[in-house]
């Protein structure tokens, strides 16, 4: 992702794969492990300074890291 400094790229994606519900269950079903790289990346793309995301949205993608990793490790159903 690096090299995108547009923050639309970022927003368009982030809205597409992680913050469409419909489309963030399907990911996160179909393969939890890459849902949630895509999610990391948009959250280190923020904090390396290359996506400038509000608070609200980057508080929403912190939330479904930590759900989708709670399902990796088996915490939660």
């Amino acid at each position: 992702m690096a090299g995108f400094k547009d923050n639309w790229v970022y927003d368009q994606a982030a809205e597409t794969y992680a913050l469409d519900p419909e489309m963030a269950e399907k990911l996160r079903k179909a393969n939890p492990e890459a849902f949630r790289n895509i999610v990391g990346r948009m959250i280190e793309a923020n904090g390396r300074g290359f996506w400038d995301a509000d608070e609200e949205t980057l508080e929403k993608l912190r939330n479904l890291y930590e759900l989708t990793e709670e399902e990796l490790e088996g915490v939660t159903n």
